[in-house]
């Protein structure tokens, strides 16, 4: 006949490690090891498992030598972004992935040209942005070298075949070489030194030179977010 069952079931939750060789003052739930817990956020004290760590959605399978994702931003069901590759040698390619597809957009118009410069992994770092404005999804990127090349932009007029560009306004150009972007009011407003230049609503355009905000100080803007509702 099988041996009789004399176990007890005993509730144990793991709350924190000791190193005490005596138990008798120990805490509930003290252990001596443990591996692949992490403290509960919502429950002070309590230990959970460790989240499993989530597998990439691309690995940016067909481009030349991937690196580094400079800057993206979702909009709907596709990414824009910037990747460091040797399609344009030291310069960051545009990329446009459509998760509905699991696939990569062609962005058409990308040469070495309109491609931003790749940073550099050490050293200062500016980071590039990016904001949708009406059909066009604008960055801004260190490494675009000013003059007639200020800033670039995803024309999304047909959201399956995304163009890129770079360049500057229209009509007024910016006065200098922006360090973000941002929407606010349908507008997209530049932060160049201690200034922050805007577009007419829904383009790219500036019909008046004079359309800019200068804050009282000398200090540049380093960032630009819109007021949420």
């Amino acid at each position: 006949m099988p041996i009789r069952e004399r176990t007890i079931p005993v509730r144990f939750t793991p709350r924190g490690l000791v190193d005490a060789l005596d138990a008798t003052d120990k805490f509930p739930g003290a252990c001596v090891a443990l591996s692949n817990l992490v403290f509960d956020q919502s429950n002070p004290e309590i230990m959970v498992s460790r989240p499993g760590v989530g597998s990439g959605i691309t690995d940016f399978t067909g481009f030349n030598t991937p690196g580094v994702v400079s800057v993206h931003v979702t909009i709907g069901t596709v990414t824009y972004g910037l990747i460091a590759s040797a399609r344009n040698a030291n310069k960051d390619e545009p990329f446009a992935y459509d998760h509905s597809a699991s696939a990569f957009l062609v962005v058409a118009g990308i040469t070495n040209a309109n491609s931003p410069t790749t940073q550099a992994t050490s050293g200062a770092w500016t980071p590039p942005t990016m904001a949708s404005v009406g059909v066009n999804v604008i960055v801004t990127h260190p490494g675009f070298p000013g003059g007639v090349t200020k800033f670039g932009w995803f024309d999304i007029t047909v959201p399956g075949a995304p163009v890129w560009n770079a360049g500057d306004t229209s009509t007024n150009a910016l006065t200098a070489t922006p360090v973000a972007v941002a929407n606010f009011r349908n507008r997209a407003y530049f932060a160049v030194a201690n200034r922050t230049e805007y577009t007419d609503v829904l383009t790219l355009g500036r019909a008046s030179a004079t359309q800019s905000l200068t804050l009282g100080d000398a200090a540049n803007i380093t960032a630009l977010a819109g007021l949420p509702v």
